[in-house]
């Protein structure tokens, strides 16, 4: 027996099912769209457990959870099974199209029929939810999503083959490759951004708006709907309008779009075109979907002004304090249409977020809230702010990022308090005069394509401690810039593509923090030179550098990016020539293809004098395509931290880099040379455990894997290490990581459900030892800001939480209970979103047992209040003891 309910008010969005077999009663709850979390009880008799069942539905349905009668042919979020890419390709031919595949062991979520989400669909959570290595969806048969279908990841991103039609109320696409068989019907906007990733459609494809911004779109059928921008698509000859046909507030310049503000319309449920190009809501053709779906392509009207008020009252409802003693106030992303005046009223306000609201202009009279210390404003269309700002004489905060045409007053320097001011995405930078006072400016993709010079305002924020400037399209970098003595952290990742030499920067004395990566900022711009990198060696004070992303590049210009950067290079002719000159040498760029050079090999003599650092103990040389290091990196002194991931080295000289710097945090990850040769014993046994351990990924590394084969796979790979054969640190902290996941996660085998009580223990029992075990080998200090620092705290996550479950689980008595609380709270402090909440449910119900309710109840308090649709605590919420508690 199997029900399934559904509740669905306000902004609640979860689900419940449950099902009885015999003498177990399990249920499966959470928010929508996603697989939620499980219960299962095992009762004395058939009938308890039927009583049980049948209690159960009651206090639902009296909660207004609503039935959803399954047909037997549709199938819901939760309704899916595992495969890996192999299995994939050869039931699905996803080679055939998805073309970005990674052949690493990757896994997609496969749903066998038709399914469909009542909500929205956000590719990653959806991913990620179940683990992280879940790499696309894949629906054998119609998708139909009542909300927007969002990708947000840019540069890759979860991939989507559907073999039917898809159905959606908008698609907001990033890097990963979408590829529907069947029919494509948005009842919005079908958008894609960056030119990474790409949407092909068989059939036909319809919706208001189709936006492919820098991206690849092919259509093959029949295609319905305004095509905004010039970009081509393949299978749209003409008919393409320029993006004034977009709502005046999504376009940044007469030739640019928002898009981070057309992705958040998209996600709102808002159109991107103006009401002008708007279809009647009867012209969207939505024959084939259901009834309620169609609801939700209707326009709401509001009355704004009457919003606005409804909107700042709820928020002060939340707050318990009367409004004059309100302090902090929070009313981002509410849609607001103008500054709301009854905000004056509050004048104990020291914190005030209005981001994400299209109020365009800031009364003079914010001046009257005199205790404002900080005030937040990114993407709110403002043009400029009013004088009387700066008599905020405690304001020390000002973040005005995404107000793209913002100008600042003048008088912005008399803002004495002011510490910390954020301008990013703000054309031209916004500042005409420099604040001595500041202490942080942030002032990222304040620029175009097109070159500028060095803005004088930021030279004279001579306090400047900490300077934010990436993505910017910079001539030079001034010899002045050492003015700023007091700097100690410098920024300008993109930043230095039209830069042909650096001047002497041995006068930044206290700069501690330099991060300058290597990759162009637009397409239309050169990359930077590595000449220029050796410039940075002479700032001695630094102890952290990354230099990243200096490898080699091959592409073909089209001669319309030539003609662009030819453009933009028009004060250098010397770059244009080299340049050119590199785009003539061709070389095979694969797939028998001649290409030109963009740069060529980053070497280690390019590295040279990097020995000057005395001081340094962070160095990133990641996706260089290095092969070999310069010597003296070997006599840095206090280096502890060396990024080498994505480079080139073999695996003989992965080796002995480790075996001379013993000491160092080593990220030798995700390198490979071309046609190596294993030319050593330690290679060779070093690749053999390598392999071994990647077949034990293949086996466990999904929801319906099998961590027992892995588990195997794993002591194995463990052997090689204890006697001797292997010595590398981070395989062999990798390698009691997965061991001790795939110990927590055994119901997910088969087998386990034949297992004896006593079997089930023995693993819990083994994963408690892996786990200290694998906990034992991290480091007593993580670096933080260091992508070994990040997989560390990836290790503290999930290995201390399942730990600490699993003795929870195995041992009841107090000064277990107690170890396993310790182990958790390490895993807690280790949180770093919505996604890893389930480690506050494993603290709530370790707090519960040791009888600690106040301080459990308050972790649910606080969880709920980050993701109000966190379904775990549904059990504790639901109690008329803790909405008591909740009232106080």
């Amino acid at each position: 027996m199997l029900q399934y309910f559904e509740l669905q008010e306000g902004t609640s969005s979860k689900f419940w099912e449950i099902s009885l077999n015999a003498n177990i009663v399990k249920t499966r709850y959470g928010k929508i769209g996603t697989q939620g979390k499980t219960t299962e009880k095992d009762f004395q008799d058939p009938v308890k457990a039927q009583q049980e069942y049948d209690k159960l539905v009651k206090e639902k349905t009296g909660k207004g959870y609503q039935e959803v009668i399954r047909d037997g042919k549709t199938l819901l979020p939760g309704d899916y099974t595992i495969i890996s890419e192999k299995e994939a390709v050869k039931r699905y031919k996803l080679n055939k199209y998805i073309n970005g595949l990674y052949d690493d062991g990757s896994k997609y979520m496969l749903y066998q029929g038709n399914v469909v989400f009542n909500g929205a669909l956000d590719t990653y959570k959806h991913c990620t939810a179940v683990k992280d290595d879940i790499y696309g969806i894949i629906v054998e048969g119609n998708l139909t999503v009542k909300g927007v279908i969002f990708q947000p990841d840019m540069d890759n991103g979860e991939h989507l083959l559907v073999t039917g039609n898809l159905h959606a109320q908008s698609i907001n696409k990033g890097g990963g490759e979408f590829y529907i068989k069947g029919d494509l019907t948005a009842e919005q906007t079908i958008y894609g951004y960056y030119n990474h990733g790409q949407l092909t459609v068989e059939g036909k494809t319809q919706a208001v708006a189709i936006f492919a911004d820098d991206h690849s779109f092919k259509f093959m059928g029949d295609v319905s709907g305004t095509i905004v921008g010039d970009q081509e698509i393949e299978g749209v000859e003409d008919d393409y309008n320029e993006i004034t046909v977009l709502r005046p507030e999504l376009i940044k310049e007469k030739e640019y779009a928002n898009s981070d503000k057309i992705s958040d319309y998209i996600n709102k449920g808002k159109h991107i075109l103006r009401d002008e190009f708007l279809p009647a809501v009867n012209d969207i053709q939505v024959a084939t979907v259901p009834k309620e779906t169609v609801a939700s392509a209707k326009l709401k009207v509001l009355r704004l002004e009457e919003a606005n008020a409804k909107v700042v009252q709820q928020a002060l409802d939340k707050v318990k304090d009367s409004p004059k003693d309100v302090q902090v106030l929070d009313l981002s992303d509410q849609e607001l249409d103008r500054f709301p005046m009854q905000l004056i009223r509050l004048k104990s306000l020291k914190q005030l977020k209005l981001n994400g609201n299209n109020i365009k202009t800031l009364p003079a009279e914010i001046a009257q809230l005199a205790n404002l210390e900080e005030l937040y404003l990114s993407g709110c269309e403002l043009k400029t702010l009013p004088a009387e700002l700066a008599q905020l004489k405690y304001l020390r905060v000002l973040d005005v990022s995404q107000n793209n045409d913002l100008e600042l007053p003048e008088s912005i320097n008399q803002l004495a308090a002011l510490r910390v001011l954020d301008v990013t995405d703000c054309k031209g930078l916004g500042l005409t005069a420099g604040i001595p006072g500041l202490e942080e400016l942030r002032c990222s993709a304040c620029t175009g394509a097109s070159p500028v010079d060095f803005p004088k305002a930021i030279l004279e924020c001579t306090g400047l401690k900490r300077l934010f400037s990436n993505m910017n399209s910079f001539k030079q970098i001034p010899p002045t810039l050492t003015a700023l003595k007091e700097l100690e952290e410098l920024y300008l990742d993109s930043s230095l593509c039209y830069v042909n030499e650096l001047p002497d920067l041995s006068g930044l004395k206290k700069l501690k923090i330099l991060h300058a990566s290597g990759i162009y900022n637009y397409p239309e711009s050169p990359l930077p030179k590595h000449s220029l990198l050796k410039g940075f060696f002479s700032i001695t004070s630094l102890e952290e550098l990354k230099i990243d992303l200096y490898r080699r590049w091959l592409e073909k210009l089209s001669k319309e990016t030539f003609i662009e950067i030819a453009g933009n290079l028009q004060h250098d002719p010397e770059r244009l020539k080299e340049l050119s000159d590199m785009q003539a040498e061709k070389v095979d760029g694969g797939n028998g293809k001649k290409v030109g050079y963009l740069r060529k090999s980053l070497t280690a003599a390019q590295l040279e004098g990097i020995s000057a650092l005395r001081q340094l103990r962070i160095l990133d040389l990641s996706e260089n395509m290095l092969s070999d290091l310069p010597e003296e990196i070997y006599s840095l002194p206090k280096l502890r931290s060396l990024n080498l991931k994505g480079n080139s080295f073999k695996i003989s000289d992965r080796l002995r880099i480790a075996e001379r710097l013993p000491e160092v945090e080593l990220d030798l990850r995700e390198n490979s040379a071309e046609k190596e040769i294993i030319d050593t014993e330690a290679a060779r046994l070093w690749k053999e455990t390598a392999d071994l351990l990647e077949k034990g990924d293949e086996l466990w590394f999904n929801d319906a894997g099998k961590p027992i084969k892995a588990i195997a796979i794993y002591d194995k790979v463990l052997a090689n290490f204890n006697n001797g054969k292997v010595v590398d640190k981070y395989l062999l902290l990798y390698t009691y990581y997965v061991k001790t996941n795939a110990c927590s996660n055994l119901p997910m085998d088969a087998a386990y459900e034949k297992m004896s009580k006593e079997e089930k223990r023995r693993y819990k029992l083994l994963c408690i030892e892996t786990g200290l075990t694998a906990l034992s080998l991290l480091p007593e200090q993580i670096l933080h800001n260091t992508s070994m620092g990040a997989f560390y705290r990836e290790v503290i996550r999930i290995v201390a939480n399942a730990v600490a479950w699993a003795m929870y689980e195995v041992y009841e008595d107090k000064e277990k209970t107690e170890e396993a609380l310790a182990i958790v709270n390490k895993a807690v402090a280790c949180i770093e979103n919505e996604s890893e909440y389930y480690i506050y449910d494993s603290q709530v119900r370790i707090l519960l047992r040791l009888g600690r309710q106040e301080e459990a109840w308050q972790v649910v308090k606080r969880t709920l209040e980050l993701d109000e649709y966190f379904g775990n605590f549904n059990d504790i919420t639901e109690t008329k003891e803790y909405k008591k508690w909740l009232k106080k």
